[in-house]
């Protein structure tokens, strides 16, 4: 119950990211085991979610959730509860899913680009307990693609 509930909420904060390309960018150093840097646009904030677990909960169940969506993590920070992958290349799939059910990047050549394109993907996830019982989970997903045929630069995906 627990996994399938939380891979549920990541699924629909993950979705949910916004499409649209801000005027500010800022670029954050991430320190910690995972370390990197995040860059992050005016209108790029995490996706927040609350649910009625305590957050070591919910912290413990979020690598099973990275597994089930076969995202390998490269970030876990348990001081600050922060998961995630950074720069994760994917083609056609996430797991059994088709990526073109997580996120757009066009229809170039009429039909979804995602199913097509070297995929980019990061998707940072951040746990903080509301209260004793209840916690806001905050997921940021960036995904970028280009057509594997052509050079090109990447192109933002929502």
């Amino acid at each position: 119950m627990r996994r399938s509930v939380l891979l549920s909420l990541l699924t629909l904060t993950a979705c949910a990211s916004s499409g649209s390309t801000g005027e500010s960018v800022q670029t954050v150093h991430v320190v910690g085991s995972g370390g990197g840097f995040l860059r992050v646009r005016g209108d790029d904030g995490a996706k927040l979610v609350a649910i009625d677990y305590p957050v070591n909960r919910v912290w413990d169940a979020l690598p099973a959730v990275f597994d089930s969506l076969s995202l390998p993590i490269s970030e876990h920070d348990p001081a600050n509860h922060i998961i995630g992958i950074s720069g994760m290349k994917a083609h056609k799939q996430l797991g059994k899913t088709s990526l073109t059910k997580y996120i757009d990047c066009g229809s170039a050549q009429g039909y979804p680009s995602a199913e097509t394109n070297d995929i980019q993907l990061s998707v940072r996830t951040q746990v903080e307990a509301r209260d004793k019982n209840a916690t806001t989970i905050g997921t940021v997903v960036e995904a970028v693609g280009r057509p594997m045929a052509f050079s090109g630069e990447y192109v933002r995906c929502t």
